[in-house]
């Protein structure tokens, strides 16, 4: 029997996120797979070259990828983000319609959430309308987020959007959580046994190296690497303020990879000579 499933998902190849190789899989195991998406513009914040502005279907693999129109999130400031996260879902939402009427049944619908959840909405029309299960993948626990950044500081909206969320738990079949620490806003939602922690995963290239063993010497210099996204959901402030306050400076900080707050961090490190230590 055919199995068939569906995706939506602000981030596909090639930008670089791991429902990448979750798709991967899915071909792998002949699943019928489609992705829906957005052109690509992360991080950088133009639509990559190659791709329309007005949308696109392409195969990867053996998916059926769906571009479909945004306004880029250009610089990445608050505005720009915003109608780039709106003109998705509008786009997503006619998009999902199309998809109710005009094609066959998907049994799946997986949400890969990064970003605000406006995927959400399209998601569970699909699923009313069609029968489909529908399994979010959290990356991003919304409203806390926003709280801890800064973004919102009112209570009585953060308590509010946290009632909206309590609804949306309860509307999932699934819910796979990114973060072991999420578990402590998806159990006030949702009785945990819907529940799955589904951390990320090494890349290939990392699973493949073999590991050296390594006395630990304290005169030698300590190598501290991060990789991933440097935004500021990620809190490189409290960084740079301990890395000034520490007296120890026989180590070394490598940060590895992009995101919005990026050059403002390169700023700091400069400003503050943290690189002359």
């Amino acid at each position: 029997m055919e199995k068939r499933v569906l995706i939506f998902t602000n981030h596909f190849y090639p930008e670089y996120f791991k429902i990448n190789d979750v798709v991967d899989w899915f071909c792998s195991e002949n699943y019928t797979t489609s992705v829906v998406t957005s052109n690509p513009n992360y991080p950088k914040g133009k639509i990559f070259k190659g791709f329309s502005i007005f949308g696109s279907k392409k195969t990867h693999k053996s998916a059926s990828v769906y571009r479909l129109p945004v306004i880029p999130r250009g610089g990445g400031n608050k505005f720009t983000l915003s109608l780039n996260y709106l003109s998705y879902f509008f786009s997503l939402f006619l998009f999902t319609l199309w998809l109710i009427i005009i094609h066959k049944k998907y049994d799946t619908l997986l949400i890969h959430h990064t970003s605000p959840p406006l995927l959400f909405l399209p998601a569970l029309i699909y699923k009313k309308i069609k029968g489909a299960k529908v399994i979010l993948w959290d990356l991003d626990m919304w409203p806390h987020t926003l709280s801890s950044v800064g973004i919102i500081k009112s209570k009585g909206l953060i308590n509010f959007l946290e009632g909206l969320f309590k609804w949306f738990y309860k509307q999932f079949d699934h819910i796979l959580l990114g973060s072991e620490s999420f578990k402590e806003f998806a159990q006030k939602r949702v009785n945990l046994k819907k529940t799955l922690y589904f951390p990320n995963w090494a890349d290939l290239v990392f699973e493949s190296q073999k590991p050296i063993e390594r006395n630990f010497d304290p005169t030698k210099k300590m190598i501290i690497s991060y990789t991933g996204n440097i935004g500021q959901a990620q809190d490189f402030e409290s960084l740079v303020k301990a890395v000034k306050l520490s007296k120890n400076n026989n180590y070394e900080i490598r940060l590895i990879g992009n995101g919005r707050a990026k050059e403002s961090l390169k700023s700091i490190v400069l400003a503050e000579r943290l690189n002359d230590r």
